[in-house]
């Protein structure tokens, strides 16, 4: 069965805790489920993953994002990153095994199914929440078919009888920004896997091709393949569309929303 989960972290901070609202349904119908908690404080848990942050983006990778700061004066090894991410894991999965945020996890898996199909949005104002590696929930790791995503904590639903549709397939817009060191044909073997869709692929495209594309056609997903950083204030994200030209998530939000698409970003801020 398909399952909607909504999980809101709503008003709070990491010095006072969260409060949370959980949000349980079947897709396309009004939520049958709905119970409240909170996370406790829990200061300790951004300072650990800061460092595992930091510690990543000093390593001499050929695919570490381009523009971020090298903030260490040694550079350390792949095994020293992965045990401080081992050991960040423990800690965040501690944290949502908290006492006060155990009616949330318990109502879960109560009324969850390992077969069910989850798609569960995590909807904060938060920052540092949105960045947290929440697919290592092991609460999400129970499940095979369950994908989590970020949702706006306030949002209004597009008219989608306004996209123009010809045919079943769904109309996908791939970029493949600059690949510098990231292998994106592996990206594109795996897009063009995908049943009932039809796709474009623009390779390193200038930002004009790419605006020309958005404004002649109706695309439903955009999916981007590249490199990625965010800006000194942590606030504003940019992607390389290709080796000199790059996009900020606002120029993209204005672009497709204008064109009045229904966007499934890919890969931001990951390879």
């Amino acid at each position: 069965m398909d399952k909607l989960i909504i999980l809101n972290l709503g008003e709070g901070n990491f010095e006072q805790g969260f409060t949370v609202t959980l949000q349980i349904g079947n897709e396309n119908v009004r939520p049958t489920v709905e119970i409240t908690g909170e996370l406790p404080p829990n200061p300790e848990i951004i300072r650990d993953y800061h460092r595992w942050q930091s510690i990543y983006r000093n390593l001499r990778l050929p695919s570490r994002p381009i523009g971020l700061p090298k903030e260490l004066n040694q550079v350390p090894s792949l095994e020293y990153c992965q045990q401080v991410s081992e050991e960040f894991k423990v800690s965040f999965n501690t944290w949502l095994a908290s006492d006060s945020f155990r009616s949330i996890r318990e109502t879960l898996l109560e009324k969850l199914m390992l077969a069910d199909n989850i798609r569960m949005l995590l909807q904060t104002k938060d920052l540092r929440l949105q960045k947290f590696p929440w697919h290592l929930w092991d609460l999400i790791e129970r499940y095979p078919q369950a994908e989590i995503a970020l949702s706006a904590p306030a949002y209004e639903q597009v008219n989608l009888n306004r996209i123009a549709t010809t045919s079943d397939k769904v109309k996908i817009l791939a970029i493949l920004g600059n690949s510098q060191g990231i292998d994106t044909k592996a990206d594109q073997a795996l897009l063009n896997l995908l049943p009932n869709t039809d796709i474009t692929f623009l390779v390193e495209p200038q930002c004009l091709d790419l605006t020309d594309q958005l404004w002649e056609q109706n695309w439903q997903i955009l999916f981007f393949a590249g490199h990625s950083s965010t800006q000194e204030t942590n606030q504003t994200g940019k992607i390389y569309i290709n080796q000199t030209e790059s996009l900020t998530i606002v120029n993209c939000s204005v672009l497709l929303w204008t064109e009045n698409l229904c966007c499934g970003l890919g890969r931001f801020g990951v390879r």
